[in-house]
C-alpha cells in the first residue's frame, strides 16, 4: 500500500499528521467481497485500504488510527502505533473481511453505539463518516424489519413517520441519542456521509441530489483526495458538492475554452 500511495504522489499526505479539512472524519472502509471481483481485480479492495490508511492518520485526535469496515459484520478497527508494515501485519491478524454483505444501517448503528457507551460531548460526535466503496450494497429495509442479507435489526433506528429514508432515520436517531445523555436540544448530529464510489462496475444511487447531508463522490485520483483535505467537507447536498467540484481552479482552463467557444464569431 506504501507503494501504491507513492506512486499516486501521496506521499506528501500520508505524511501529514494534522487533520486539515477532514476535521474529525472516520473513514468507512468496505472490504465485502465484490471489493476483490470487480472488472479491475482486486483494486478497489487495496485502495480502499490505502485510503483508509490515510484518513486514519491525517483525521483528528478523537478518531486518529481508527477506521470502520464495512461488510457482513462492521468493525470499529484501532491500528497499531508504529510503521506502515505494523499497521498492515494488523489487518492479516484480525480477519477483517469476514463476508459478502455490506449492511450499512448496521455500520451506522456500531458508530451510534461508540458514541453511546462513551457519552460523546455534543460537539465531539464524528463530523464525516467517508465510505470507500463500489456501492455494491445491501437493499434497505424498514426500521421494523430484518436485513433479507444478514438478519440484522436496526435497534438504534428511530421511525417518527410511515416513510423516511434511511438517512432521516440516521439524523433522528442521532439527535435523540444525544438528547438522553445530555438533554434536550443537545442532540448529536448526524455525520455527513461521503459515498465514495472507487469502483466502475456499479451504477447504483445511494442518495438523491437534493438529500441534505450526503455527497457523492467518484473515482479515484490523489488531487480529489487534497480538495477533501483543504477544502473539508461540507454539510452540503450532492448537486452542491458537485459543483464545489467543477468549480476548482483546475478547470479554468477548460471554462476559458468553453467561453472562447461560445464567444467567437460565426
Amino acid at each position: 500500500i506504501r507503494d501504491f500511495c507513492l506512486s499516486r504522489g501521496l506521499g506528501d499526505v500520508y505524511k501529514r499528521q494534522e487533520g486539515g479539512g477532514l476535521g474529525r472524519s472516520l473513514a468507512m472502509c468496505d472490504f465485502s467481497g465484490s471489493m476483490r471481483s470487480s472488472s479491475n481485480g482486486d483494486l478497489p479492495f487495496w485502495v480502499s485500504m490505502a485510503l483508509g490508511l490515510l484518513i486514519s492518520e491525517v483525521t483528528t485526535e478523537e478518531f486518529k488510527n481508527t477506521f470502520l469496515t464495512f461488510d457482513s459484520t462492521p468493525k470499529l478497527h484501532t491500528l497499531p502505533e508504529g510503521d506502515i508494515i505494523s499497521k498492515l501485519m494488523s489487518f492479516n491478524s484480525r480477519r477483517l473481511s469476514q463476508g459478502t454483505s455490506t449492511d450499512f444501517q448496521k455500520a451506522m448503528d456500531l458508530v451510534l453505539a461508540r458514541c453511546k457507551a462513551a457519552k460523546v460531548k455534543p460537539g465531539e460526535e464524528p463530523e464525516n463518516l467517508i465510505v470507500l466503496t463500489d456501492m455494491a450494497w445491501d437493499a434497505a429495509c424498514s426500521s421494523s424489519e430484518q436485513s433479507t442479507y444478514t438478519g440484522n435489526s436496526y435497534r438504534h433506528v428511530v421511525k417518527t413517520s410511515p416513510w423516511q429514508t434511511h438517512v432521516e432515520m440516521i439524523r433522528e436517531a442521532f439527535k435523540r441519542a444525544g438528547e438522553d445523555i445530555w438533554g434536550e436540544g443537545n442532540g448529536w448530529k448526524m455525520p455527513t456521509i461521503v459515498i465514495w464510489n472507487i469502483s466502475a462496475d456499479c451504477q447504483d444511487f445511494h442518495a438523491k441530489a437534493e438529500t441534505e447531508g450526503v455527497v457523492m463522490l467518484s473515482g479515484w485520483s490523489p488531487s480529489l483526495f487534497k480538495v477533501l483535505q483543504t477544502k473539508g467537507i461540507y454539510q452540503i447536498t450532492p448537486i452542491e458538492a458537485l459543483r464545489l467540484q467543477l468549480e476548482d481552479k483546475r478547470y479554468d482552463l477548460v471554462r476559458e475554452q468553453f467561453r472562447k467557444f461560445f464567444t467567437s464569431p460565426a
